[in-house]
């Protein structure tokens, strides 16, 4: 309902079955015929006033956190572990060097040299420049040949984008997560998972 700024009908069309037979239980809504109304349209204001105070007070971890941040743990780390065989694969001990194109190994050597490798003065004496990027220009990186599309369609990739980038976005910033966030991160995982096993 603030995402959408909609009120009266467009805010209800816009709320899951489980988010409206929550309203109907509490009374703010009634099933009316085909479609449902606001018992207190007046009240509306009202209810987002105290929604927005609970939320803001709202302190304590979500309980899917967990299994959110584990998952896109597990999922950043797949995707990592992969452009880096491949990177291996394609230029042998020069892949440090070789992988990332652009303005890249720049980046990489000043976000390293920053935090942890204060003397290094290439990306030759990370142990590993991918772990200096970002998820967003991890995936950049399909775009070379050497790497390519790492055993997904570019639909695929573009599902990924969509529903996975917001999820970190959110947990980054310490945003309440979505009812479905998890949902779609352990679909991912899974996803990841049986592309590229372990073994």
């Amino acid at each position: 309902m603030y995402e959408s700024l909609l009120i009266g009908q467009s805010a209800l069309g816009l709320l899951n079955a489980r988010e409206l037979e929550a309203l109907d239980g509490s009374s703010l809504t009634a099933p009316d015929g085909a479609t449902r109304t606001w018992n207190f349209p007046k009240h509306l204001g009202p209810l987002k006033k105290a929604l927005d105070e609970v939320l803001a007070d709202a302190l304590d971890p979500q309980q899917q956190l967990a299994e959110v941040s584990s998952g896109l743990w597990k999922i950043e780390r797949i995707i990592r572990r992969e452009v880096r065989r491949r990177a291996i694969a394609a230029w042998a001990e020069n892949w440090r060097t070789q992988c990332l194109n652009g303005d890249l190994p720049e980046k990489v050597l000043e976000r390293a040299s920053e935090s942890a490798y204060m003397g290094a003065t290439s990306v030759k004496q990370l142990r590993d420049p991918l772990e200096w990027l970002s998820l967003g220009e991890l995936l950049q990186l399909k775009d070379r040949s050497q790497i390519g599309d790492l055993g997904l369609s570019a639909a695929h990739w573009r599902q990924f984008s969509a529903q996975i980038m917001p999820i970190r976005n959110r947990l980054a910033h310490m945003r309440s997560l979505r009812p479905e966030d998890a949902a779609d991160v352990v679909k991912w995982q899974r996803v990841l998972e049986m592309r590229f096993p372990t073994n």
